[in-house]
């Protein structure tokens, strides 16, 4: 079964790439996945492992983020908050509608989405940033 969950990340990735890759898209590669704890610090060990060097594809246009994992084009609302410039970095971020209380009486909850490309980094690679709730966090580089 494990072997499974990274060739199904390949062939997501590389048809999702072969869709819609163009020059107003950036492919990134994740180089490190950390798991914030419940102590507030990130876990030492790689969380998930199988998402070490898989593909994202990030569309400028629209802010949508494909992935697996860290997709958001899923997400009901999504909203490019900075188009990135030579001296500001690229960031989107996207949540979900209004879901269902856990425990009745509390209120509902929503899952987030953030995603920032440091493109003004004088570098053929630019660092980015994904965040998904839950502290789950992937670092990388695109172009």
């Amino acid at each position: 079964m494990r072997k499974i969950i990274p060739i199904g990340i390949v062939l997501f990735s590389l048809i999702i790439a072969s869709q819609i890759a163009n020059a107003s898209s950036l492919r990134c590669s994740i180089k490190e996945v950390l798991k914030q704890s419940d102590s507030g610090l990130f876990d030492g060990d790689v969380v998930f492992k199988e998402l070490l060097d898989s593909e994202i594809v990030l569309d400028l246009e629209t802010g949508k983020v494909f992935h697996p994992f860290f997709g958001n084009e899923s997400y009901t609302f999504r909203e490019i908050l900075d188009q990135g410039s030579s001296v500001s970095s690229f960031k989107v971020i996207a949540y979900s509608s209004l879901g269902s209380p856990r425990v009745d009486g509390e209120a509902g909850f929503r899952n987030l989405a953030m995603f920032e490309v440091r493109g003004y980094v004088e570098s053929p690679l630019k660092p980015f940033f994904a965040y998904e709730s839950g502290g789950t966090v992937g670092i990388g580089v695109c172009q």
